[in-house]
């Protein structure tokens, strides 16, 4: 009897370590590309990223109510994306080239990318993602790759020198896109970049056309100067004549005989009283 009865402890033991093993054993509740971070009532979200095909176990899940298994399907996902517009004031730039040209442009990507799973404990703590919304978070990083994006190839159009559509086919955009996602989306990846169609204005034309422009106002400031100085110049020479005739009003009040002297002589009026043209006065030709 002793003998069954330490063997049927033996099985309610193992029975009770097979269970404990089970209650903890985190692996066998995920899918196929499915990864998880574990939530604790005592301790939030937990640093470590568990993964579909690699052995993971937590006391902790054994705790009732207190360990929350958040699993979230990652995948690649793609998208593509086209976008019309103009070079910075390419149809004010365009006026003072002959024909004057256009700059307007097209570009059609299409975006492979992938959310990177190591990201998944920060992106749960900031409340960026939600296993329960997760088409609606995409939605958000699509807007903001296609900015992106569009933001390197245009600068990187910029920089060409190339204006053929075979040669600007050939630029490899790949590395100017994926530093900019990886600065402003650290936990996405850029796994491919592929150029749909791109309809782009000649670069070396356009510069030509903003350096006409530039030059135009540079022009115009100095013209407008030069009107402005002559001007305040005039202002100068009148104002110094009216104070000099002010002058000679109070002296011929003082010397009331000198309005004898000079109306008798017109040539001495002349030299000693300056013209001056009167605000709306015409001077005679």
């Amino acid at each position: 009897m002793k003998k069954i009865k330490n063997v049927v402890l033996l099985i309610i033991f193992l029975l009770l370590s097979a269970g404990i093993f089970y209650l903890g054993w985190i692996q066998i509740h995920l899918d196929e590309n499915t990864y998880a971070v574990a939530f604790t009532k005592s301790a939030g979200y937990g640093e470590r990223v568990y993964k579909p095909g690699t052995f993971s176990w937590s006391i902790q899940r054994i705790i009732p109510g207190n360990f929350k298994l958040i699993k979230v399907k990652i995948l690649p996902r793609s998208f593509s994306f086209s976008k019309n517009g103009e070079l910075p004031s390419g149809n004010v730039y365009g006026k003072f080239m002959t024909g004057e040209p256009d700059f307007s442009y097209s570009l059609s990507f299409s975006v492979s990318y992938l959310l990177k799973e190591k990201s998944l404990p920060g992106l749960f703590r900031e409340n960026l993602i939600n296993p329960e919304s997760m088409e609606q978070f995409y939605r958000v990083i699509e807007d903001k790759l296609t900015s992106l994006i569009q933001t390197a190839v245009l600068k990187k159009l910029n920089e060409s020198s190339k204006s053929d559509y075979k040669d600007l086919l050939s630029i490899d955009f790949s590395d100017s896109a994926a530093a900019l996602v990886q600065e402003n989306l650290p936990y996405i990846s850029v796994k491919d970049l592929t150029v749909t169609n791109l309809d782009f204005p000649d670069i070396a034309l356009y510069k030509k056309a903003k350096e006409n422009y530039f030059s135009y106002l540079s022009s115009r400031a100095l013209i407008d100067t030069e009107v402005k100085q002559k001007a305040a110049e005039d202002e100068i020479r009148e104002a110094s004549k009216i104070e000099l005739l002010k002058k000679y009003g109070d002296l011929l009040k003082k010397y009331p005989e000198l309005v004898q002297v000079l109306s008798a002589d017109s040539s001495l009026r002349s030299n000693v009283i300056p013209s001056i043209s009167l605000p709306g006065e015409k001077k005679d030709e």
